[in-house]
């Protein structure tokens, strides 16, 4: 997949961000970051997320993602969901909520949107979700979190997500966490 997304892609995506407490963004480009790739095979989301967390890798990730999830499934993640609801829109009735958070307790299992949120509640992180333009450029799509955590920059080129890594300087994402802020823009706003 090469990043680009369609528009009926987009909505969709753009529909479940929202159904689950995530903001659709305005755009913003990415600037003075690598892209850090990562092997994937069904635990792309973790290997992108665990280098923000102290002492974590994907494998230890993973199955404190799920577990959270199992013990928060009534809690409110938006308007319309609670993890438990927000399961049962995802999967229909596949899966029971204890057995679909088994189920990402695995290695090898997709992992996303959902995740991502539970993420966020249990680590304080602030995820920014960028995806890449025609034209080569990485702009923000979407964000979940508290804007006054730390920042974790994730690139989402469908069904994969990668790493964001600053380019070690003294912009972009370090200014960005050390004024709180989401992005440059922001910050040079304020400046």
């Amino acid at each position: 997949n090469t990043g680009h997304f369609n528009d009926l892609e987009v909505e969709r995506e753009e529909k479940l961000v929202r159904s689950v407490g995530g903001i659709i963004a305005a755009g913003e480009e990415a600037t003075n970051f690598s892209v850090e790739e990562n092997p994937g095979r069904g635990n792309c989301l973790h290997y992108s997320l665990a280098p923000s967390v102290s002492g974590a890798t994907y494998s230890t990730l993973r199955p404190s993602i799920s577990g959270y999830i199992s013990t928060h499934l009534d809690d409110r993640i938006s308007d319309e969901h609670t993890f438990r609801s927000a399961i049962a829109m995802l999967n229909g009735t596949r899966q029971t909520p204890e057995e679909y958070c088994a189920w990402q307790g695995k290695a090898g299992e997709f992992s996303g949107i959902l995740e991502i949120a539970a993420f966020c509640r249990d680590y304080k992180k602030y995820v920014l979700v960028y995806r890449k333009s025609p034209d080569g450029k990485y702009l923000l799509w979407w964000t979940m979190g508290d804007p006054s955590h730390p920042v974790v920059p994730l690139y989402y080129k469908g069904e994969h997500y990668e790493a964001m890594v600053e380019n070690n300087d003294d912009e972009g994402w370090t200014r960005a966490r050390k004024f709180k802020k989401a992005s440059k823009l922001e910050v040079n706003d304020c400046e």
